[in-house]
């Protein structure tokens, strides 16, 4: 949970964004490490939010592809601000890109959806495509490992959860073809009672996982200790079944009516100013 005086400070900066670069602010979240439920006492807060400039003027004009569509402030007071025009956003969408995605499913919320986002965030759910979502956790396990985790005599215990988490999205994509939960803690708990792994993996690591998450909320950002051999072995197999690649998807590309569901979204946010 976020701190009722940090949440009012998330707050404010919003608020003075908002008259600042004369946008509205349509959605706005928490994500990284406090989103996914494994914070330490002193992570920052990572605050994501979508917003919409004023009128529609910017987005039909002949030169829209030349503006600025990220709002992306200093980090101050531990606060890490950045923000998506719903040009990007929408682009982004279509492309099952994997943050957006968690953005939108986020369980912390600084401001809650605008009725248009809540349309986006339903569609999200039958049109994402679960091959893109694949390989965009793939790509950050298989880079995690080998950066942080391979040949070091220590391990930033951080990096074992990106790494593991990541792996444990694409084992639920596989096996239920729907977006993951965001939550750490659920995930896992899918992972042991329906992974295809050998059960005694599996009882170490979620033994050790466990144990680690607890240090880890106890403790501060940074925090490492000597490399987890359950752990570290469990990573190395999921990756290696998973080089080969995954199965393409029927949802390589939206369908003409939803891809029509999703114009029409993006046409009322841009043309209403009222409500959306």
């Amino acid at each position: 949970m976020i701190p009722e005086e940090k949440k009012n400070e998330v707050l404010q900066k919003l608020s003075d964004l908002r008259k600042d670069r004369y946008i509205q602010i349509l959605h706005a979240v928490e994500s990284g490490s406090r989103m996914w439920g494994f914070e330490s006492s002193n992570s920052d807060y990572d605050v994501r939010f979508i917003y919409k400039h004023q009128g529609s003027d910017r987005y039909i004009d002949f030169d829209v592809e030349s503006k600025i569509d990220v709002i992306d402030l200093p980090v101050q007071n531990d606060i890490d601000i950045v923000g998506w025009d719903i040009r990007k956003v929408f682009k982004l969408f279509v492309k099952s890109n994997g943050n957006l995605i968690e953005w939108l499913h986020s369980p912390i919320r600084y401001k809650e959806p605008s009725p248009l986002i809540e349309k986006l965030i339903a569609l999200s759910k039958s049109v994402f495509n679960p091959t893109a979502l694949c390989y965009h956790y793939y790509s950050i396990a298989t880079k995690h490992k080998l950066k942080y985790l391979d040949s070091v005599d220590e391990v930033h215990y951080k990096k074992y959860f990106y790494t593991f988490r990541a792996l444990m999205c694409i084992d639920y994509i596989l096996r239920r073809n729907e977006i993951p939960p965001i939550l750490f803690e659920d995930l896992l708990g899918d992972w042991v009672s329906r992974s295809s792994i050998d059960s005694n993996i599996i009882r170490e690591v979620n033994t050790s996982i466990l144990k680690l998450l607890e240090i880890k909320k106890k403790g501060v950002e940074g925090m490492s200790g000597s490399p987890i051999e359950a752990i570290h072995e469990c990573v190395t197999i999921m990756i290696e079944n998973y080089k080969g690649g995954f199965p393409a998807s029927s949802r390589s590309k939206i369908n003409p009516k939803d891809l029509e569901k999703l114009k029409g979204i993006y046409r009322q946010l841009v043309f209403s100013n009222h409500n959306i």
